[in-house]
C-alpha cells in the first residue's frame, strides 16, 4: 500500500516509509516521546557530567523508546488483526506475513537491548526496567492476558508500559530514581490514563462491533469521572515536579508559572473562537501543548544554555517538533493577527 507522497522515491526510502507506517510512528513519535526526552533532558540539566555524556544518555533513552514504542504498536496491531476485521480497519500489517511481523518483532526487542547495552551491562535496574516494558508490553496486547480487555488493568496497564516503564528506564541511564523520577512517573501514569481513556471512549462504537471489551466499553458512564480525576492528579504531579527541578533549576519553576497564566488565556481564546472544552475529545486536550511542546522545547534551551555544543541538535529539535508547534500556536497567532490594532477586543463575545 504505496501513499501518493511515496511516488518517486529510490526502493530504500519506500521501505522505511512502510516500515514507518508499520509501526504507527506517525501516532507517537511527536506526541508519546516528548515527555520521555523532557524527562530525559530533566536530568541531563541537573546531571554534573560532561555534555557529551548527558548527550549520549539523551539519545539512549529516546532511542530506546522510540524502538519499544514501534515495538508495542506493532504488536498490538498483530494481535488485533481478527477484531479489526470485523471492525472493517485495513492496516499495513495485512500484507505481511507472519514470519515477517514476527521478524521485525524480534529485531525491535534486540536493537532495544542493544541501544542500553552500554548503560545495561552493570546495572540490574535498567535491564530490569527494560525487561518490565517489554513484558508488560507484550502482556497488554497479546493473549492469554490481553490486559487491554481487562477493564481497569487494561488502562493501566496501557498507561505503565507506554508511558511510566520508559522513565523509569531513563531514570536508570543516570542512576537516579528518586522523587523527581517519580514525579515524572506519577505524571507518565496520570496522562497515559488520561490519553487510553480519550481512545476507548472514541473507539467504544468500532469496540462494540469488534467485540473488543474495553474499559469505555464495559463503563462508559465513569469514563468522565476517572478523566476529571486523572487530569488533577496531572496538576498535582506538575507541582510536585516543579517543586523537585525548581530545587536545581529555579527558572523552571517561572517557565511552569508562566505556562500557567498562558493555558487559561488559551482556554479562554479557544471557547471565545472554537467552541466549549471537552476531556473526551483529541481536538484540543487540555495540558498537551505544555507535554507534546513547551516542556522539552523550555528544557532543551535550558541545556543549550548551559553549554551550547547542544545546538547540534536543533534542526532534528526543529524536524521533530514543527507539526506540534504549528498545531498549538495557529490560534493565538490567527488572534493576534486579526486584533493587533485592537487587543481590547480578543475576548469579545462573536456576533
Amino acid at each position: 500500500m504505496v501513499t501518493e507522497a511515496e511516488h518517486g522515491m529510490n526502493p530504500m526510502a519506500k521501505r522505511a516509509a512502510t516500515f514507518l507506517r508499520l509501526v504507527r510512528w506517525d501516532e507517537w513519535f511527536d506526541s508519546k516521546l516528548p515527555l520521555i526526552a523532557a524527562c530525559a533532558l530533566s536530568l541531563a540539566l541537573q546531571a554534573q557530567l560532561p555534555w557529551c555524556t548527558n548527550l549520549l544518555r539523551v539519545w539512549q533513552a529516546i532511542g530506546f523508546a522510540c524502538l519499544y514504542l514501534a515495538y508495542g504498536y506493532l504488536l498490538n496491531d498483530y494481535c488485533d488483526r481478527a477484531s479489526d476485521r470485523r471492525a472493517g480497519k485495513i492496516k499495513e500489517i495485512y500484507h505481511l506475513p507472519d514470519s515477517v511481523i514476527l521478524g521485525f518483532l524480534v529485531g525491535l526487542v534486540l536493537a532495544g537491548g542493544l541501544v542500553l547495552l552500554p548503560e545495561s551491562a552493570g546495572s540490574p535496574s535498567r535491564f530490569g526496567a527494560a525487561l518490565m516494558c517489554y513484558v508488560l508490553g507484550t502482556a497488554y496486547s497479546a493473549p492469554p492476558l490481553r490486559l487491554k480487555e481487562r477493564g481497569v488493568l487494561g488502562l493501566l496497564g496501557a498507561a505503565i508500559a507506554q508511558r511510566s516503564l520508559p522513565v523509569v528506564v531513563t531514570g536508570t541511564l543516570w542512576n537516579q530514581l528518586g522523587p523527581e523520577v517519580w514525579a515524572w512517573v506519577i505524571l507518565s501514569t496520570m496522562v497515559g490514563i488520561r490519553y487510553i481513556l480519550i481512545h476507548q471512549y472514541l473507539d467504544r462504537a468500532a469496540d462494540v462491533v469488534s467485540q473488543v471489551e474495553t474499559f469505555a466499553v464495559r463503563r462508559p458512564r465513569a469514563v468522565l469521572r476517572l478523566l476529571i480525576t486523572c487530569f488533577m492528579l496531572e496538576i498535582v504531579a506538575i507541582l510536585a515536579l516543579t517543586i523537585q527541578v525548581g530545587v536545581h533549576s529555579p527558572a523552571f519553576q517561572y517557565f511552569i508559572g508562566a505556562y500557567g497564566l498562558y493555558a487559561v488565556v488559551y482556554a479562554m481564546l479557544y471557547c471565545q473562537w472554537v467552541g466549549p472544552l471537552s476531556l473526551t475529545t483529541y481536538a484540543h486536550v487540555p495540558l498537551e501543548d505544555l507535554y507534546h511542546l513547551f516542556l522539552p522545547l523550555w528544557l532543551y534551551a535550558m541545556l543549550c544554555m548551559v553549554a551550547w555544543p547542544w545546538l547540534v541538535c536543533l534542526p532534528l529539535v526543529i524536524v521533530w517538533l514543527r507539526r506540534r508547534a504549528r498545531q498549538y500556536l495557529v490560534l493565538p497567532l490567527q488572534v493576534v493577527k486579526s486584533h493587533w490594532k485592537r487587543p481590547w477586543t480578543i475576548f469579545e463575545r462573536r456576533p
